[in-house]
């Protein structure tokens, strides 16, 4: 990212405030003074930035500033540069801090998760939100390396097992799917017990080709009561993936029974068929999905005759499938 995009003059002033803040509540009036210093010459890469408003910021930055200047009498010059910092911080675009506190998190799935943590003005608490700003405006190779810089000697561990959940995140928009698994599973063991997270570890080590250790989390989310709407048909999709159909029978048949997710769970029951070479079983339900308006169709019929012929039952569903491949075809056309 350049320095001149908005995100990241929001993060330089952020943290250059935060940096200020910090040396005076040390009382290391040295290292603010040439902070300020710095800032003087340096005010025109903040130059273009808008809309949002931070009076917290504004109040803190001012108070350091009269501190600076009553107790250890800076040039009127480096005040005046604060004033100038003041003045951008006070228009600085989707300050995270300011959004959370309005309640307008764009995400709140994230507002959720995060819960409590990392709050205030602290500097890893600003690097971890625009991070998460990063990760959510699809910036995912910079929100990962931002997420690795964050201190891990600063951090409690639930905001260690937050990390670990975002650098998951990161690598699962990033298509890296078994390193998304190994951080989600770290960040359960470190204490997130949310249970969509445990549903992202077991999706991500589908996608990864390790089925038996998805299966492991898919169990505990069962142990744990969780009766989401795609849990059994997410069971049977990886049992049908690990080549184990007489076990996704029985995930499918309860998504069924319990008539959640029920004409994929249908779907699923005719793939299951399929693979097992029972051609009447499979054709059954393959037409009882059609009839109860399967999601993805076109999907579900090119996935069908894949196993079809990986099962060497080409032929025996030919006829029903080619229908209706060409009833499909009609109606895209109108």
């Amino acid at each position: 990212m350049s320095g001149g995009e908005p995100s990241s003059i929001k993060r330089t002033v952020l943290c250059a405030a935060a940096s200020l803040h910090t040396y005076v509540s040390d009382f290391l009036y040295p290292n603010a003074e040439k902070w300020c210093s710095n800032m003087y010459y340096g005010l025109k890469r903040f130059a273009e930035v808008s809309k949002a408003l931070f009076p917290s910021y504004l109040l803190l930055i001012c108070t350091d500033a009269i501190v600076l200047w009553y107790y250890y009498e800076l040039d009127i010059r480096y005040v005046i540069s604060i004033a100038v910092l003041v003045t951008l911080i006070y228009i600085t675009a989707a300050v995270s801090v300011a959004v959370n506190d309005s309640g307008n998190r764009k995400n709140t799935a994230d507002e959720n998760i995060i819960g409590g943590s990392f709050r205030g003005f602290s500097k890893k608490s600003i690097c971890f939100r625009d991070a998460v700003d990063e990760l959510r405006s699809g910036e995912f190779n910079e929100a990962l390396e931002d997420f690795k810089d964050i201190d891990d000697e600063e951090l409690s561990d639930r905001e260690k097992a937050l990390i670990c959940f975002y650098l998951g995140e990161c690598y699962r928009f990033m298509g890296y799917s078994t390193n998304a698994g190994i951080n989600y599973e770290k960040a359960i063991d470190g204490g997130l017990e949310d249970e969509f997270v445990y549903v992202l570890a077991a999706r991500a080590f589908t996608t990864a080709g390790s089925y038996n250790h998805a299966m492991e989390f898919y169990g505990r989310l069962v142990e744990k009561g969780c009766m989401f709407e795609y849990l059994y048909t997410d069971m049977g999709m990886c049992c049908l993936k690990k080549q184990a159909p007489d076990e996704a029978l029985e995930y499918f048949e309860k998504s069924v029974s319990m008539g959640k997710n029920y004409s994929f769970a249908l779907g699923g029951k005719a793939i299951a068929y399929i693979m097992k070479k029972d051609v009447e079983k499979s054709r059954e339900f393959y037409v009882k999905a059609l009839l109860s308006n399967i999601v993805d169709i076109k999907g579900f019929l090119a996935y069908y005759r894949d196993v079809a012929e990986a099962s060497g039952c080409t032929e025996e569903i030919n006829e029903f499938v080619k229908l209706s491949f060409e009833s499909e075809h009609k109606k895209e056309e109108e």
